[in-house]
């Protein structure tokens, strides 16, 4: 792959349109049925508050029906540059992509001034089998959807197919709901938007068994209701894979407990999904905190600014549906950290038993992803402090 370097530059004396012209110094070069990393991309804003944290920075890969390319998701992404030596933006950052895949958010603290610039190193790219031709970035600074600038040299997608080697996303928000007599479990899902998606697999195990089997096969559904549940069942895991032509996903698993069901749980979560909570609005209040840890100017200062980060993150991912997904989790997670560390306790913030039950059930699938990514590989280096905080912040409640 050629060495690429993106260019978003804001134009001088275009009208208040948040216009933006992407030039890339050399085309890059991708294969088809692959996964490939864009050389670093700069993000300059020419004017103060062209670029702000009410929308951040949304680069769009356009879709005309035909290009066969969405977004690789990675866990954070690598950034440099003036704007972080302000503190406008953090230099690990973690972006949030759209439900198909074709648009990535990347957060910022605060307004750019004329001149700030961000260097971004690490996003990814999937392709499929038709995906070959001529390819642009866009970018989107207001929040509408529109492109306000196209890159002008873009990227090219060999023409010539390579064997697909690319496993399809996992399926996602994926419930199981118990019927009151336990007879019938009702699973629905949501299938990723790759693609070259063939089908979903779906099998269960019961209890201690070790082979499972199979409910569905290569089928594009989005529900299925198990009408034979075995008498006197415990424990019933369901399994999820998405498949295409030559290659299977990770297994999504949602485990329905039957012993709990009589005390009103009818429903369990898969593991990358948090079950919905009512609550009641009240008045937030802050609690000091006594057991709160001295801190120095300087930490408390850096404190506050990822606290006030995360809050925003917060608001923006625990909104309605979007309250059911890890992105939610883990803001929760980090605002009751650091206000703990603050000492300034909110008690609308505190993790609910149902969330903490749900962390200590998720946090060694994190440790896994840890071990394997950063301490046995460096795949996926990049993610590694990110995950690692995030596995500390974790643990600090759980040991609580």
């Amino acid at each position: 792959m050629k060495k690429l370097i993106v260019a978003l530059l804001m134009l001088v004396g275009m009208p208040a349109a948040h216009a933006a012209n992407l030039n890339s110094i050399d085309s890059s070069i991708f294969d088809q049925n692959r996964i490939g990393m864009l050389p670093m991309v700069t993000i300059r804003a020419t004017a103060a508050n062209e670029i702000k944290p009410e929308y951040g920075v949304r680069l769009l890969i356009p879709q005309d029906g035909n290009d066969e390319i969405l977004w690789n998701r990675v866990a954070t992404l690598a950034v440099s540059g003036s704007a972080v030596e302000k503190g406008y933006v953090d230099s690990q950052i973690i972006p949030s992509y759209s439900e198909d895949l074709t648009v990535i958010t990347l957060p910022v603290l605060a307004a750019f001034e004329a001149g700030d610039e961000m260097n971004i190193v690490g996003l990814e790219m999937r392709t499929y089998e038709d995906a070959f031709g001529y390819r642009y970035l866009g970018m989107d600074l207001n929040g509408d959807g529109a492109l306000e600038s196209v890159d002008i040299n873009g990227y090219k997608v060999k023409e010539a197919q390579t064997t697909d080697l690319v496993p399809p996303y996992p399926v996602y928000e994926a419930v199981a709901t118990v019927s009151a007599d336990h007879t019938k479990v009702e699973l629905t899902w949501k299938n990723p938007p790759d693609w070259d998606l063939a089908g979903v697999k779906l099998q269960r195990l019961v209890d201690q068994q070790t082979n499972p089997e199979v409910l569905l096969n290569n089928r594009l559904l989005t529900t299925y209701t198990d009408q034979n549940i075995p008498t006197g069942a415990k424990t019933i895991t369901y399994q999820l894979i998405t498949n295409d032509i030559r290659n299977q996903s990770e297994v999504v698993s949602v485990v329905v407990d039957l012993t709990q069901m009589d005390q009103g749980q009818n429903e369990e979560p898969t593991e990358p999904t948090l079950p919905e909570e009512p609550t009641t609005p009240t008045e937030p209040t802050e609690t000091p905190d006594p057991a709160a840890p001295t801190l120095s100017e300087e930490e408390r200062s850096k404190m506050l600014l990822e606290l006030n980060y995360h809050s925003i993150r917060k608001a923006i991912k625990c909104q309605g549906e979007s309250a059911l997904k890890d992105d939610c989790l883990a803001s929760k997670v980090h605002v009751a950290y650091l206000e703990q560390q603050l000492g300034q306790q909110n008690a609308n913030n505190a993790l609910s038993e149902r969330e903490l039950k749900l962390l200590a059930y998720k946090i060694p699938f994190m440790i896994k992803t840890r071990q394997s990514g950063c301490i046995e590989s460096m795949r996926l280096a990049k993610i590694c402090p990110a995950l690692s905080q995030g596995i500390d912040r974790v643990q600090y409640f759980l040991d609580k």
